[in-house]
């Protein structure tokens, strides 16, 4: 069920793209472009400048990577990097200029779910990141930090932090193998 819901909202994302956007590391063999031979197109901006909790947005293709920086009103950053050609990835790195000293794995997920609901809600483009909120919700208790855990087959999800002095990371990935 999940998948068939999965597969729904990749096949949605890809028709409008915003969501599971990628790009990645498949050579084309003669073409000039990487991403001819790949399932997925070329990652395009999940955000932008329009959205009134976007104070700076930027969006930029690297090599076969898409890299997007994100400052929100709030004072929270987000980098996210896009990657993949038939398996993709999005490893989203949100710091908070605050200083956490939480060490239960299961405030850090649910950190990375709030996160979620909060892209999810910011418009109607962003709608689809209530769905993995929920994927991850559903599934919490059996996840740990830093290891990634498969929310039904062949989609993933890993929530990790970093924490230094004044700032905190928290490291979300989303992928399918």
């Amino acid at each position: 069920m999940f998948l068939k819901n999965f597969t729904t909202a990749v096949g949605y994302f890809l028709a409008v793209p915003i969501f599971l956007l990628l790009l990645a590391a498949c050579g084309s063999g003669g073409s000039s472009d990487p991403f001819a031979k790949c399932r997925y197109a070329k990652p395009v901006a999940i955000f932008s400048d329009s959205l009134s909790a976007v104070k700076q947005h930027q969006f930029e293709l690297r090599e076969n990577t898409g890299y997007e920086k994100v400052f929100f009103e709030s004072g929270m950053e987000l980098e996210l990097f896009q990657s993949g050609c038939d398996n993709i990835k999005q490893e989203f790195r949100f710091s908070f200029p605050i200083k956490h000293q939480q060490d239960e794995p299961q405030f850090w997920i649910e950190q990375a779910i709030g996160l979620l609901n909060y892209m999810g809600n910011l418009s109607e483009k962003q709608k689809p990141f209530l769905m993995w909120s929920n994927m991850i919700r559903q599934q919490q208790q059996q996840m740990d930090i830093g290891e990634a855990f498969e929310l039904e087959p062949g989609v993933f999800a890993k929530v990790d932090r970093i924490l230094s002095d004044n700032n905190t990371m928290i490291l979300l990935e989303l992928s399918t193998r």
